[in-house]
């Protein structure tokens, strides 16, 4: 079984996530992909995103 990854960043501005107010304030966010491959075929996935370090933005 072979296993490919990517890591992804996006870029924003806060329309009020993770509940907070929509101010416009600049945010980013980083994450994380693996997938497992076996027979050509995907056969499993497992994705990571800093959640946490979004929401430290969001409120400092």
């Amino acid at each position: 079984m072979a296993r490919e990854s990517r890591r992804a960043g996006a870029t924003g501005k806060n329309n009020g996530v993770l509940g907070t107010a929509a101010d416009g304030q600049p945010i980013a966010l980083a994450g994380i992909a693996i997938w497992a491959i076996a027979g050509g075929r995907l056969v499993h996935n497992w994705v990571e995103r800093s959640a946490f370090e979004l929401y430290t933005q969001l409120n400092n």
